[in-house]
Protein backbone atom coordinates (compact mmCIF):
# COMPACT_ATOMS: atom_id res chain seq x y z
CA UNK A 1 0.00 0.00 0.00
CA UNK A 2 2.09 3.20 -1.10
CA UNK A 3 1.42 6.70 1.27
CA UNK A 4 -1.55 8.11 -1.11
CA UNK A 5 -3.73 5.01 -0.60
CA UNK A 6 -2.79 4.71 3.28
CA UNK A 7 -3.72 8.17 3.17
CA UNK A 8 -7.05 7.42 1.60
CA UNK A 9 -7.69 4.88 3.81
CA UNK A 10 -7.04 6.57 7.15
CA UNK A 11 -9.85 9.74 5.96
CA UNK A 12 -12.30 7.04 5.22
CA UNK A 13 -11.38 5.48 8.92
CA UNK A 14 -11.42 8.66 10.46
CA UNK A 15 -15.03 9.31 9.59
CA UNK A 16 -15.76 6.11 10.96
CA UNK A 17 -17.68 5.28 14.38
CA UNK A 18 -15.76 4.50 17.06
CA UNK A 19 -17.10 1.31 18.86
CA UNK A 20 -15.80 -0.48 22.43
CA UNK A 21 -16.77 -3.88 22.16
CA UNK A 22 -16.36 -5.81 25.05
CA UNK A 23 -13.86 -9.25 24.50
CA UNK A 24 -16.00 -11.83 23.87
CA UNK A 25 -12.54 -14.56 23.78
CA UNK A 26 -12.19 -14.61 19.99
CA UNK A 27 -8.56 -15.68 18.74
CA UNK A 28 -8.20 -12.90 16.21
CA UNK A 29 -9.66 -10.20 18.45
CA UNK A 30 -7.19 -11.31 21.47
CA UNK A 31 -4.22 -11.76 18.40
CA UNK A 32 -5.10 -7.96 17.36
CA UNK A 33 -4.84 -6.68 20.79
CA UNK A 34 -1.41 -8.19 20.94
CA UNK A 35 -0.32 -6.52 17.84
CA UNK A 36 -1.51 -3.89 19.85
CA UNK A 37 0.32 -4.24 22.66
CA UNK A 38 3.46 -4.94 20.72
CA UNK A 39 3.36 -1.37 19.02
CA UNK A 40 2.30 -0.12 22.23
CA UNK A 41 5.20 -1.82 24.46
CA UNK A 42 8.38 -2.00 22.23
CA UNK A 43 9.69 -3.70 25.31
CA UNK A 44 7.40 -6.36 25.56
CA UNK A 45 8.60 -9.96 24.18
CA UNK A 46 6.93 -10.88 21.00
CA UNK A 47 4.19 -13.71 22.15
CA UNK A 48 2.57 -16.82 20.47
CA UNK A 49 -0.23 -15.78 19.27
CA UNK A 50 -2.01 -19.38 19.95
CA UNK A 51 -1.40 -18.50 23.54
CA UNK A 52 -3.11 -14.96 23.29
CA UNK A 53 -6.61 -16.69 24.24
CA UNK A 54 -5.55 -18.14 26.74
CA UNK A 55 -3.00 -15.10 28.33
CA UNK A 56 -5.65 -12.69 28.09
CA UNK A 57 -8.63 -15.30 29.68
CA UNK A 58 -6.00 -15.85 32.57
CA UNK A 59 -4.97 -12.16 32.96
CA UNK A 60 -8.45 -11.17 33.37
CA UNK A 61 -10.21 -13.88 35.41
CA UNK A 62 -12.66 -12.88 37.51
CA UNK A 63 -12.69 -9.17 35.52
CA UNK A 64 -13.87 -10.86 31.96
CA UNK A 65 -16.41 -7.64 31.29
CA UNK A 66 -13.54 -5.66 31.74
CA UNK A 67 -11.22 -6.29 28.25
CA UNK A 68 -12.31 -4.11 25.82
CA UNK A 69 -11.10 -3.42 22.48
CA UNK A 70 -12.13 -0.09 20.94
CA UNK A 71 -12.60 -0.61 16.80
CA UNK A 72 -13.15 1.96 14.31
CA UNK A 73 -14.16 -0.04 10.98
CA UNK A 74 -12.99 -3.24 10.95
CA UNK A 75 -9.77 -1.89 12.47
CA UNK A 76 -8.66 -2.51 16.11
CA UNK A 77 -6.99 0.79 17.58
CA UNK A 78 -7.12 0.48 21.09
CA UNK A 79 -7.46 -1.77 24.07
CA UNK A 80 -8.02 -2.51 28.25
CA UNK A 81 -7.97 -5.39 30.25
CA UNK A 82 -8.56 -5.70 33.75
CA UNK A 83 -6.89 -7.71 36.19
CA UNK A 84 -6.83 -7.99 40.23
CA UNK A 85 -4.12 -5.91 41.88
CA UNK A 86 -2.11 -7.46 44.77
CA UNK A 87 -4.14 -5.99 47.59
CA UNK A 88 -8.00 -6.36 48.13
CA UNK A 89 -10.35 -3.36 46.58
CA UNK A 90 -7.40 -3.07 43.67
CA UNK A 91 -7.01 -3.72 40.52
CA UNK A 92 -4.95 -3.17 37.74
CA UNK A 93 -5.22 -1.95 34.10
CA UNK A 94 -3.03 -2.36 30.96
CA UNK A 95 -4.22 -0.81 27.92
CA UNK A 96 -2.79 1.00 24.64
CA UNK A 97 -4.00 2.79 22.04
CA UNK A 98 -2.07 2.42 18.37
CA UNK A 99 0.20 5.97 17.74
CA UNK A 100 -1.49 6.84 14.72
CA UNK A 101 -4.72 6.75 17.03
CA UNK A 102 -3.65 9.05 19.89
CA UNK A 103 -5.41 12.41 20.53
CA UNK A 104 -9.12 10.90 19.43
CA UNK A 105 -10.83 10.41 22.57
CA UNK A 106 -10.17 6.63 22.05
CA UNK A 107 -8.20 5.92 25.23
CA UNK A 108 -10.41 8.17 27.24
CA UNK A 109 -13.35 6.44 25.89
CA UNK A 110 -11.55 2.85 26.96
CA UNK A 111 -11.56 4.59 29.83
CA UNK A 112 -14.45 5.58 31.10
CA UNK A 113 -15.95 2.14 29.36
CA UNK A 114 -14.06 0.50 32.37
CA UNK A 115 -14.22 2.96 34.95
CA UNK A 116 -18.28 2.27 34.24
CA UNK A 117 -18.24 -1.78 34.81
CA UNK A 118 -15.54 -1.30 37.55
CA UNK A 119 -18.68 0.67 39.69
CA UNK A 120 -20.74 -2.19 39.30
CA UNK A 121 -18.26 -4.02 41.57
CA UNK A 122 -18.80 -2.95 44.77
CA UNK A 123 -15.70 -4.64 46.14
CA UNK A 124 -13.09 -2.47 43.69
CA UNK A 125 -12.16 0.67 45.33
CA UNK A 126 -8.82 1.78 43.62
CA UNK A 127 -7.21 1.52 39.80
CA UNK A 128 -3.71 1.06 39.77
CA UNK A 129 -1.52 1.26 36.36
CA UNK A 130 1.80 1.49 35.47
CA UNK A 131 3.60 3.28 32.30
CA UNK A 132 7.48 4.12 31.90
CA UNK A 133 8.54 8.07 32.94
CA UNK A 134 9.90 8.16 29.65
CA UNK A 135 6.22 7.87 27.85
CA UNK A 136 5.68 11.47 28.11
CA UNK A 137 2.00 10.92 26.42
CA UNK A 138 0.94 8.07 28.80
CA UNK A 139 1.95 10.07 31.77
CA UNK A 140 -0.09 12.80 30.45
CA UNK A 141 -2.60 10.65 29.80
CA UNK A 142 -3.26 9.27 33.51
CA UNK A 143 -2.42 12.75 35.00
CA UNK A 144 -5.13 14.06 32.92
CA UNK A 145 -7.52 11.13 34.20
CA UNK A 146 -6.97 11.70 38.01
CA UNK A 147 -4.35 9.40 38.37
CA UNK A 148 -1.51 10.08 40.50
CA UNK A 149 2.47 8.53 40.48
CA UNK A 150 2.64 6.53 43.88
CA UNK A 151 6.58 5.12 43.36
CA UNK A 152 8.92 4.97 40.31
CA UNK A 153 11.36 2.60 39.35
CA UNK A 154 14.99 3.34 38.10
CA UNK A 155 15.86 1.07 35.47
CA UNK A 156 19.37 1.71 34.28
CA UNK A 157 22.07 -0.59 32.02
CA UNK A 158 25.66 -0.73 31.63
CA UNK A 159 28.39 -2.90 29.43
CA UNK A 160 29.01 -6.28 31.18
CA UNK A 161 32.55 -5.60 29.32
CA UNK A 162 33.45 -2.34 31.66
CA UNK A 163 34.82 -4.35 35.05
CA UNK A 164 33.65 -3.02 38.51
CA UNK A 165 35.68 -0.07 40.22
Amino acid sequence: MDKQQRTKRLAALTHMTLQIIKWNGRHSAACAMFDLAEICYPSMPRTDRDFAVRFISNLSNGFECGTQYAQIGSDICGFVMVRRGASDGLVNIVGGVHPTRHNQGIGTALLKQTLSYLQTLPEINAIQTKTFLSSIESCRFLKKHGFHAVDHIHWSRRSVAIPFD
